[in-house]
């Protein structure tokens, strides 16, 4: 068994370290899917066959694979900085940090283009704003009130409907007040027949 799984090991072997030489960033990959990859063939590399890569491997192998329009923004700025500074972590770190601050900035691009392209020519403007102000204007002069037909007043303001509406509510206060006085004499009534009846059940009851 143990002689199986040796002999499956060194097969594997050649074909993670060529592995780890040819990956690419792909096409709409992120950074941190790329750089997973790459730690994954680094990790089996290890656990099977106990090859070890160094850091300046893996750095050169991420550096080199970048795809050109990313290699150009990041290199300069990666070799101008400390040799010590020059980190696997410091590496993963600021590639992320690039990403971030990339996708950030073309969807602020998106967002100006967008709203460039809903704005209104000013000639074009201050012609759909004058079409709108002389539709308005048609509709205030053929307007008219519904109550009494006037045309130089609207139906809130006309003298007639606030007449009705005020005997409207006059009628309504008044049937209100006489509900009121009803259902006060209901009461009334109901109180003395129950007066009535506990003195008519006393006095059988005293016989």
């Amino acid at each position: 068994m143990e002689t199986m799984w040796t002999e499956s090991a060194a097969d594997l072997a050649p074909l993670l370290g060529s592995q780890f030489h040819g990956v690419k960033f792909l096409p709409g990959q992120t950074v941190m899917e790329f750089l997973s990859e790459i730690e994954y063939i680094v990790s089996r590399l290890r656990a099977i066959y106990g090859i070890v890569l160094l850091d300046n491997q893996i750095i050169a192998k991420i550096t080199m694979s970048m795809p050109p329009k990313m290699k150009l923004i990041f290199k300069p700025a990666w070799e101008s900085t400390a040799a010590a500074e020059r980190t696997l972590i410091n590496l993963t770190t600021r590639l992320t940090q690039m990403e971030k601050e990339v996708k950030q900035c073309e969807e602020e691009k998106m967002a100006e283009a967008l709203l460039s392209s809903k704005k209104i020519d000013p000639a074009q403007q201050s012609t759909s704003e004058l079409a709108r102000h002389d539709k308005e204007g048609e509709g205030r002069s053929a307007r008219a009130c519904w109550e009494c037909g006037g045309t130089n007043h609207t139906r809130a303001n006309c003298r007639d409907y606030k007449r009705k509406l005020k005997r409207k509510r006059d009628e309504e206060e008044e049937d209100r007040d006489k509900k009121s006085r009803r259902w006060e004499r209901e009461d009334d009534d109901r109180s003395r027949q129950d007066k009535d009846n506990n003195q008519w059940r006393n006095r059988r009851g005293r016989c």
